[in-house]
């Protein structure tokens, strides 16, 4: 081929590939939502601003678009369909919009129907928590009681006071960041050479906040929904425990919806309490997780406008624990051996295993359904439940269960109503057990060994009756399940009179057959401010002389005491009493007291007791004179703490503590700005009663520190782990050299407030502050301070020597330069 048409033909064939190029890139550009732009427009509905910043797009013709998400998060609803779903606003019915390039911003026009309620929560940003923590150690709670009876005629003969048996009750544990080893007994003694160690429980257990769940090992009880029986065992369980999570709502609570025409103001009253107020924009709008009280009331809804315009709505609610919310779930499961004779003997367990599982959910806020199931030598048992709220007026309760053992079936329904109408607050429940119906803890007793040492002498012929098997199957009985329990509450508040008057029934047929028929009615009136007066009776109904009364008036003396009379009557006589008394308080160097008569048919009794609070426990003791005789106690009680840094004693610790080091004495120390006490020698102090999974404020007030001293922080949060100890260090230099030091420029005049300084050979800083006044602290002999100014830099040397303890050094004027 000539070389001119081998060039024209490559020629033409380059320009046919641009071509075929250009032409399959605009094919691409077409396809492709690449040419797309991403928007961040500011949204306006109805002309409103939502005051929010929405993502959309814009296509390559102009048309908005957004995912279905992001539109609904703007308060626009796009309608049914995946989050994620990219949706055309040309596309959504009775939708217009007008776009503001220059602005960045759009505005939609869009009925109320077509958008999605403001959304508020009630409980406002929930506060993080943080992680728990524990450290290592071992607390020995310990109750100490001992008693003198003689009689009143004996006096001339022998002592007053006859040491007539004591006790100790102890409960210790080993707390870790991998969980709490628990220990409780009693030692007890009816003479000085005579005591006797009986064992309650030990176990081990690990709490776990993230998932809210507990699991232990050793002795536990079962869990289980209140139409259950629990039983001890030994063994293993897991369970959920809400306590770890705090910041979780478990019962559903009420929630507002409503709509406001123009930006409007929104109230809601709980029981004429105001419990909530925010600004709402214009449209529909939904209020969730009203802070209410447990239990029934009505919430007033106030919607008031800037016109002034209000509308109010009433919302009747019933808030109840065994609800639970959507979707939330609570359970647990435990097995081991079922234990006999707790508190009674240290180590009875039967040979036969068991297992018992329950779990409650919340398929809506309305309605929570539960499981139970449990089974062991040869029992098998189940049983479904559920719990409704009806209406907001009240909560409504079902189960059913059914059992066999070996060739007995059984079967149990359950059936409950707690509600109020006009005011009236009503609770009624019925139990029925049909066939022959069981459940662990009745057939855990038929286990028990008939050989069981009790001491108990004084049956047929002196033998002991458990050798007899009379206390065993008495109690084999007494475990049955009732035949038939039905209860009956009702409270009707007098609200003009400040007063309330309460019915009740219970009519009960035992395992045995036995029947027992209670009839209970109170009434309870406000007398001036504080003053009360209260009757209590009940009456068994077809048993002759079963009855009592009761009528007391309290009056308060002063902000602490109070007073309180009454008189008591019932099948055996009558009598009037008459008490006054103080209540112990938490703090250390509180004090409490009691002093009772009571006069009457064959009565004739005085008490007097007295007890007292220090920072390392409790003491209380009393004097009872009754029936010729005399009676004297007393009782103390606190804690032995041991960690780390030493050995610490205190009042009773029953859930987490904290150790906290000042290294300064006589220090006073606030937990919730509450004070707790002051450090002792050591500079330590245990604080008891702090709130496991919370946050715990703890504080100290530094006006008792020396003034040469230095403290970095006056106060710092903890979140300690279940019946777990923490150290709280506040760092507390007691004997620091330290003066205040007064720089003068060069003209005699003060520094400038707010000028920063360096010590020579320290790298942490100092500011100068009025009239040209410094605190400086690690003082030498000789010392040179170094200031920055605008213009650069200027010096000071000085000599210092300590003054007195409770006396600043102050040194200066100073020239800088």
């Amino acid at each position: 081929m000539p070389q001119h048409r081998r060039g024209a033909v490559e020629r033409a064939l380059a320009a046919l590939g641009a071509l075929l190029l250009l032409g399959g890139i605009g094919a691409f550009a077409r396809a492709d939502p690449a040419g797309a732009r991403a928007l961040q427009l500011e949204v306006f509905l109805n002309g409103q601003t939502t005051k929010l910043v929405g993502a959309f797009r814009q296509e390559a013709d102009g048309a908005l678009s957004a995912e279905r998400k992001e539109l609904r998060e703007v308060g626009i609803d796009p309608g049914g369909g995946a989050g994620d779903d990219l949706v055309s606003l040309e596309a959504l019915p009775e939708l217009t919009y007008s776009y503001d390039e220059p602005r960045q911003r759009i505005d939609v026009q869009l009925p109320l129907a077509r958008r999605m309620p403001h959304a508020i929560d009630a409980r406002g940003a929930v506060d993080e928590i943080g992680p728990s923590v524990s450290g290592t150690g071992l607390v020995l709670n310990y109750t100490l009681f001992a008693s003198s009876v003689t009689g009143l005629g004996r006096l001339k003969d022998k002592p007053w006071l006859d040491f007539s048996g004591g006790s100790a009750q102890l409960d210790a544990r080993v707390f870790t960041p991998l969980g709490v080893l628990n220990q409780t007994a009693i030692l007890g003694t009816t003479t000085l050479h005579d005591v006797e160690a009986l064992r309650l429980d030990t176990s081990i257990a690990y709490a776990d906040p993230s998932t809210a769940i507990v699991y232990r090992g050793g002795d536990l009880v079962s869990g289980g929904p209140t139409w259950t029986r629990p039983i001890r065992m030994g063994g293993v369980q897991a369970s959920r425990s809400f306590g770890l999570r705090p910041d979780i709502v478990t019962a559903p609570l009420p929630s507002v919806t409503g709509s406001a025409a123009v930006p409007s103001t929104v109230d809601v009253l709980v029981n004429n309490v105001r419990t909530f107020s925010r600004e709402v924009p214009a449209g529909p709008y939904s209020i969730t997780n009203l802070p209410t009280f447990s239990g029934n009331g009505t919430a007033r809804v106030v919607l008031r406008e800037a016109t002034g315009r209000e509308v109010e709505t009433s919302l009747p609610f019933f808030v109840s624990p065994s609800l639970l919310r959507e979707g939330l779930y609570d359970f647990s499961a435990q097995a081991g051996f079922p234990r006999l004779f707790y508190a009674l003997k240290s180590n009875t367990y039967t040979t036969i295993p068991v297992a018992t599982g329950s779990v409650r959910y919340g398929l809506t806020d309305a309605l929570t359904i539960e499981t139970h199931a449990e089974g062991g030598g040869g029992l098998m048992n189940g049983g479904v439940g559920l719990v409704s709220n009806i209406g907001g007026l009240g909560i409504l309760s079902f189960a059913g269960r059914a059992s066999r053992h070996g060739r007995d079936t059984g079967y149990q329904a359950y059936a409950g109503v707690e509600t109020s109408l006009w005011g009236i607050n009503f609770g009624a429940a019925t139990q029925r057990s049909f066939g022959r119906f069981s459940d662990l803890a009745s057939i855990t007793n038929q286990f028990a060994p008939f050989d069981i040492d009790f001491g108990l002498k004084g049956g047929p012929g002196g033998r002991d009756p458990v050798d007899d098997g009379l206390v065993t199957g008495s109690i084999a009985a007494s475990a049955r399940p009732v035949q038939a329990l039905d209860r009956i509450s009702i409270g009707i508040p007098l609200y003009g009179w400040g007063s309330s008057v309460g019915l009740s029934l219970i009519d009960l047929r035992s395992g045995t057959g036995e029947r027992s028929r209670i009839i209970g009615a109170s009434y309870s009136q406000q007398i001036w401010q504080r003053a009360s007066l209260s009757i209590h009776a009940f009456a068994g109904i077809g048993e002759r002389g079963d009855y009592g009364v009761a009528a007391s008036f309290s009056m308060p003396l002063g902000d602490f005491a109070n007073a309180t009379s009454g008189v008591v009557a019932n099948g055996r006589g009558a009598y009037a009493m008459a008490e006054v008394s103080r209540g112990l308080g938490q703090e250390p160097g509180s004090y409490g007291y009691r002093a009772r008569v009571a006069e009457g048919s064959g009565t004739s009794a005085r008490t007097a007791a007295g007890a007292y609070r220090s920072g390392y426990g409790r003491i209380e003791g009393s004097v009872d004179a009754a029936d010729g005789g005399a009676r004297g106690t007393l009782e103390a009680d606190g804690a032995i703490v041991l960690t780390g840094d030493g050995v610490h004693l205190g009042n009773r610790v029953d859930d987490a503590f904290a150790v906290v080091s000042v290294g300064a004495p006589d220090i006073e120390v606030l937990h919730q700005n509450r004070p707790v006490g002051r450090t002792g020698r050591s500079g330590t102090l245990l604080v008891p009663g702090l709130v496991a999974n919370q946050k715990n404020r703890i504080a100290i007030n530094p006006a008792g520190l020396p003034v040469s001293a230095h403290v970095a922080q006056t106060h710092e949060t903890v979140v300690p782990a279940d019946r777990a100890g923490v150290r709280v260090d506040f760092g507390v230099e007691a004997s620091t050299p330290s003066a205040v030091v007064v720089l003068h420029d060069a003209e005699g005049k003060p520094l400038r407030a707010g000028l920063r300084g360096w010590l020579e050979g320290r790298k942490e800083s100092f500011v100068v502050g009025y009239d040209g006044r410094a605190y400086v602290r690690e003082l030498k002999a000789t010392n040179r301070v170094r200031i920055e100014t605008a213009p650069g830099e200027c010096g000071a040397e000085f000599e210092f020597a300590p003054g007195a303890e409770d006396r600043q050094v102050v040194l200066g004027p100073l020239a800088c330069l």
